[in-house]
């Protein structure tokens, strides 16, 4: 167990403070229910309430019931805004003088989601008013694509660089804008899943339980410290809703691929629960790929009254692969009887307080520990570490339309390595200004104070802004830096080919991007063109004498463009991303690590298109991406030394039909067209795959 600093104690009585004067001018309040066209109820939907004369931003959401509360508001003019996804924003205008009972809100199919985001600010915040590049993915298009792995829901992603080794279960990295795998901050439910250091292998994730995925392009230390040079990838699993139900799926394929899963789902009074058991079995192509994954995923929630909820999240990952290294024609093999074991395990608790009206503060604490053992004939190599994480965050809601968000986070690291046992602390401290101007600029800034007991201190600001300049064109720019803390093995390896240094400094990332958003067609069309820039320095790398060192910088920028068409119930989406990536500083002298070779498996050339159709019987989704050459290496493994990785496109299916109230039935296909392709070099990707299963859904409501 780990003693908070004092930090916490002055925060915490410093907001307490606050609050009493903010309660004491408590007036009025304004209550309401959200519901769809057929009259169903919407919970979850996100309440915004803008003072038009100075009065103050609050927000809430919908319950189960689709009913919301904001109490303790000052006589005045205010802007309400409601956004639930897939439906159409509500905005009306509102002078309060007295309580207010609205009448039913009846919110329409909007022709392109309106998309509300917690990542991006750590609050409530339309994506539409943040500086940054934004994507969610809805647990609509999760269930139409019916997609094992949360990696593949991240492939038609624009920016994205998602890259496994072989087949299921493959070591799988993620690259974004060009930054190196170990650049993008992975959260779950608000728990942090990177090693220290910033490596994360997505191979054993499944996509089971998974609600929503939020993915926040650009640097996000400001708000997230370290990891998060290019962006940030977080995941919400699902959350219980009444009725209660409970769901059986079954699916079996090729390949020898078996997948069953089992969840419990449900609300009742105050509390609300999620339960996702899952287990995948699957040959792969050769002997000794074998790959097993079992999982539980929870979520539970408990509302104390209408204005203090906890939120507490539990995982369990357990996989086995065997890992018979390089398989292509011509390449070289030296272990085809290793194998590997991960086992992740994670819990965490929030209680959030809406202590009036203008001031919301959240406690949390995070736990994630992370087991992995590789089997060969040298003996076992481990990698273990635990991260106990504790957060304060507040937010108040000022004058002029603007909220005040600050917080500390305290992380203690524990890591094995060679069997000596280190552990080092992190704290974190930061403050975050949003400002609305003119109803069409919206402004963001923000720094963050990190304190790394083994690597230092150091500040990390950032500026976001989003211009309505008419209603169909929207312009925006951000710019900060980022920060990532050297891992444990950098500074603490006695493998006399790579040396620790426990005087290493963090590796540093400066970046900008600027956009324009258009709209078409009453807004059924939108195209988001982005240019960004990153520039990443004190990279960490080996020197002459296998020492490492911060001696390495690169340079990444490059172009996204986005565009999303919504027509009844078909949702169209694609992508296309070039990247000018290079290494500018290094001492390495073998391709692809000297200065002037370009950035290692990240394409010029990148590009996707993804269509789902969702009816009341049917669902269908196809997508397909194409991946440009890239740099690679045979890594001396191939008779003839290799540096580039030939391109490829891929196209996946899935057809699902619902024939009775509580059964569907599904097909999907990967790689339709059986190509033949290597992500990584000497590493076979599968061929044509195909999984046919059924669903069975119990006490869902119509």
């Amino acid at each position: 167990m780990f003693t908070p600093r004092p930090a916490w104690v002055c925060a915490i009585s410093l907001l307490l403070s606050v609050s009493a004067p903010l309660s004491a001018r408590q007036l009025s309040s304004i209550t309401g229910c959200v519901q769809d066209s057929t009259r169903a109820a919407i919970p979850g939907a996100a309440v915004i309430l803008t003072g038009s004369d100075g009065a103050g931003r609050f927000q809430t959401r919908a319950d189960d019931k689709g009913c919301f509360n904001l109490s303790g508001l000052r006589s005045g003019k205010y802007r309400l805004q409601i956004f639930a996804e897939a439906f159409s924003a509500y905005e009306a205008d509102i002078a309060l003088e007295d309580p207010i009972r609205l009448e039913d809100i009846v919110l329409e199919i909007h022709p392109i989601q309106a998309e509300v985001v917690v990542t991006a600010t750590r609050n409530l915040a339309p994506a539409n008013t943040l500086g940054s590049s934004v994507d969610v993915i809805d647990r609509s298009r999760i269930e139409a694509s019916h997609i094992q792995t949360a990696s593949d829901l991240l492939r038609n992603i624009g920016g994205l660089a998602v890259v496994r080794t072989g087949n299921a279960g493959g070591i799988t990295t993620l690259f974004t804008r060009g930054g190196n795998s170990d650049y993008t901050k992975i959260l779950v439910d608000g728990i942090p899943v990177n090693q220290p250091g910033g490596t994360y292998d997505f191979a054993y994730l499944p996509a089971d339980n998974i609600g929503t995925i939020e993915v926040v392009r650009g640097p996000q230390s400001a708000l997230f410290g370290s990891d998060a040079l290019t962006g940030i990838v977080q995941m919400f699993t699902t959350r219980g809703t009444a009725p209660p139900e409970a769901e059986y799926s079954l699916e079996g394929g090729n390949y020898g691929t078996l997948k069953q899963s089992t969840a419990l789902r449900g609300a009742w009074k105050r509390l609300d629960w999620s339960n996702t058991f899952s287990r995948l079995d699957t040959d792969n192509i050769q002997p000794n790929n074998d790959y097993r994954n079992a999982s539980y995923f929870g979520n539970f929630g408990f509302a104390l009254d209408s204005k203090q909820t906890f939120r507490g999240t539990l995982f369990h990952v357990s996989s086995r692969i065997g890992t018979p290294g390089v398989n292509a024609p011509g390449f070289t093999s030296f272990g085809p009887n290793d194998h590997a074991e991960n086992l992740e395990r994670a819990a965490g608790v929030t209680y959030s307080a809406l202590v009036s009206s203008r001031l919301t503060q959240h406690l949390a604490y995070r736990y994630y520990d992370h087991d992995y053992n590789y089997f060969s004939a040298f003996g076992v190599s481990n990698i273990a570490h635990k991260r106990h994480r504790a957060e304060y965050h507040g937010d108040v809601a000022l004058t002029l339309g603007s909220t005040f968000a600050y917080g500390v986070d305290f992380d203690r690291e524990d890591a094995n390595v060679a069997g000596v046992p280190h552990l080092r602390n992190n704290t974190g401290y930061y403050a975050q200004q949003q400002v609305r101007a003119w109803d069409r600029l919206d402004l963001i800034g923000g720094i963050r104070i990190e304190d790394n007991t083994t690597s230092g201190v150091s500040a990390n600001p950032r500026f976001g802004a989003s211009m309505r300049v008419r209603p169909d064109l929207r312009l925006r720019f951000s710019a900060g830096t980022g920060i990532k803390e050297p891992s444990f093995i950098q500074n603490f390896s006695t493998n006399r080919f790579f040396q620790g240094n426990p005087d290493l400094i963090p590796e540093r990332s400066r970046s900008w991007e600027a956009g324009a958003e258009q709209s078409f067609w009453k807004n059924r069309i939108t195209a988001d063109l982005a240019w960004f820039d990153n520039r990443f320095r004190n990279r960490i790398e080996p020197d002459q004498f296998n020492v490492y060192q911060n001696i390495g910088r690169s340079l990444a920028r490059g172009a996204e463009l986005r565009t999303r068409a919504r027509v009844k119930q078909m949702l169209v989406q694609a992508n296309y991303t070039y990247l000018d990536g290079h290494i500018q500083e290094s001492t390495q002298q073998f391709y692809p690590f000297r200065p002037g070779d370009p950035l290692l498996r990240r394409p010029r050339h990148s590009g996707d298109i993804a269509i789902s159709w969702i009816d009341r019987k049917w669902s269908a989704s196809w997508s397909t991406r194409a991946v440009g050459r890239r740099a690679d290496s045979d890594f001396f493994t191939y008779r003839v030394p290799l540096t580039s990785n030939p391109g490829y496109s891929i196209s996946d299916g899935s057809l699902a039909y619902e024939f009775a109230r509580f059964g569907s039935a599904y097909i999907r296909v990967e790689n339709i067209f059986n190509r033949d392709y290597q992500e990584v070099l000497g590493y076979l990707s599968l061929r044509r795959s195909f999984v046919a299963g059924t669903r069975i859904r119990l006490g869902r409501s119509k």
